[in-house]
Formats: C-alpha cells, structure tokens, sequence
C-alpha cells in the first residue's frame, strides 16, 4: 500500500512539475509536442493510479475489520496468514489489471498510429488522382505494359529451353538410331536440322509438284520462330501458294541447303538437312514427277 502511494505521490509531482516545464518551455512545435505527450500520459498514468486507489480502498477497509477482530481475538497465526494471503491475492489483481491496461494502451496508441499514416497516405493518393488524373493513369498502364513485357519475354526464354532441350535429345537418338543402322551395314545420312524427342524430323515446308513448277507452304512448328530465327527469316521471304519454276525454286531453297550444311558444330562433318512433305499433283506425266523430285532432293529430304 505503501508502495501506491508513493508511486500516486511520484505521478502527481511529475505532473506538477510538468505543468511548470509548460509554462517555461518554447522551443519550438516539435518540443511543444512531444511535452504535450508527456502531460496526456502522466495524466492517463494518474487517472490509472486513481481507479486503483479506489480498488485498494475496500480492501484497506477489510484489512482494519480483520486487524479489530484479531485485536478482540487475541493473536492467531492463522489468521494473520488468511488475511496475509487475500491481501497478497488482492494486490496481484491489481498489479496484473494495472499490465493489462498499460499494454491496451499502447496497443492502441500503435494502432492510432498506423491508421493515420494509412488516412494520410489515402489523402495524397486522392489528391495526386485529382490533381493529374491522366498521369495516374498513363503511369499505371506503362508499368502493367512493362510487367507484361517481360512476363512475355520469360515464356519466350522458356520455350527456348525447353525446344533445345528436346532437340539435344532428338539428336541424340537419332545417333542412335545411325549407330544401330552402322551395325546392320547401312550408311549414315545427315541428320534433320529439326529434329522432335523421338530422333524424327520436324517439317519445314508442304511442296506441291505441279506441271509449271513448286508451290511452297510453311508448315514450321511454331517454337521455330524463336529457335531457329536464322531459317525462319528465309520462310518468311518465301510467298505462299506461287508457282515456282524450276529455276526460282532451286534460287530461293539455296540458303536452306546452305544453312543445313554449315552446321557441322551440332550435327557432325556432314551438317543436317531440312525435311519436306511433297506432294505430286503432275498427273501421268512421268518425266515432269522425275524432274521435279530431283530438283527437290538438291535442296531438301523428304519421304514420300
């Protein structure tokens, strides 16, 4: 009990001695602020000393009943330590009540704090979308673009892993594949340039054999366009569905046969080949479908 007092006593000297600082002090808001501070929790710590004043009263109360008792009684241990043990049980709920709302407090002081800075940020944000609307907006959209800029650029980097990934394990069945033909005593061909997981080829053309030359269509797998971006930029100078002459046709493969064959680094000495599905729409005549079929291997392999 004596301990409360002399705390109620110390709160109440700081706040005197606080409300004499206030009379003195003026150097500058932020001073001012911070010492107003002070005085709200002092003076919160006072009113927080005073409802436990109010709780300690009854029990001082209850206190001198037992200590007249005793008196009337004669000395009991027993007593003495009964009425010791509710004072202690007393004062325990007091001090823990007492935690308990210094800890509300600042919980709710935290939490006034972040909902301000919360209400302040909302204003700005409400007075930049008022003041420059159009800004906002435009600034919004150049992020979500460059936010989709590179999200596309990452699944284009991926499936461009992922084909050359699959191409090392085409090529390396299809060596596979040469290798178990060398044991039969066959020879060894140069591989497709596209070459699937299995070790078969993947096509690059459909070519039409007609009677006044080669139509040419792409029928390139899609990946292509970003793994084989030196191939694709030949097909893309290719016009669909025209006739060729045997001549323009031979003139405009050329860089294919010539890509396949420089490329010793993946393929071996002899290179790789592009592969074409032909399609012969000669008819009966014999000599044209000849012509044209050779003219076709110069360039290309194919299967009929």
């Amino acid at each position: 009990m004596e301990r409360l007092g002399a705390q109620t006593d110390s709160l109440s000297r700081q706040a005197r001695e606080l409300d004499m600082l206030r009379g003195s002090l003026a150097r500058g808001d932020q001073e001012l602020r911070r010492t107003v501070a002070q005085a709200d929790s002092l003076a919160e710590r006072a009113t927080l000393a005073d409802e436990v004043i109010e709780l300690v009263e009854p029990l001082r109360a209850e206190i001198a009943d037992r200590a007249g008792d005793e008196a009337a009684a004669g000395a009991d241990p027993d007593g003495r330590d009964a009425a010791d043990s509710v004072v202690a049980d007393a004062a325990d709920r007091i001090i823990e009540r007492a935690a308990r709302a210094e800890r509300l407090e600042d919980s709710l002081s935290h939490a006034r704090n972040a909902v301000a800075a919360l209400d302040r940020e909302l204003r700005d944000a409400r007075e930049l979308l008022r003041g420059d609307s159009a800004s906002v907006v435009d600034s919004l959209r150049s992020a979500l673009a460059a936010s989709r800029f590179e999200t596309d650029g990452l699944r284009a980097e991926a499936t461009v892993a992922v084909q050359e990934r699959d191409d090392a394990i085409g090529r390396a069945n299809y060596l596979q594949t040469q290798v178990d033909q060398l044991r039969q005593g066959t020879g060894i061909d140069p591989p497709p340039c596209w070459l699937d997981r299995e070790g078969g080829p993947e096509y690059v053309f459909r070519v039409e054999l007609t009677d006044r030359g080669m139509r040419l269509f792409n029928i390139s797998p899609p990946h292509r366009a970003q793994t084989d971006l030196e191939a694709m930029g030949h097909v893309a100078a290719i016009e669909e569905g025209r006739d060729y002459d045997p001549d323009a046709f031979l003139r405009i493969t050329l860089p294919f046969y010539e890509i396949g064959v420089s490329r010793t680094e993946l393929f071996g000495p002899m290179g790789c080949r592009f592969w074409i599905r032909p399609v012969d729409l000669t008819g009966d005549r014999k000599e044209i479908f000849r012509e044209r079929e050779s003219q076709l291997w110069r360039r290309f392999w194919f299967r009929w």
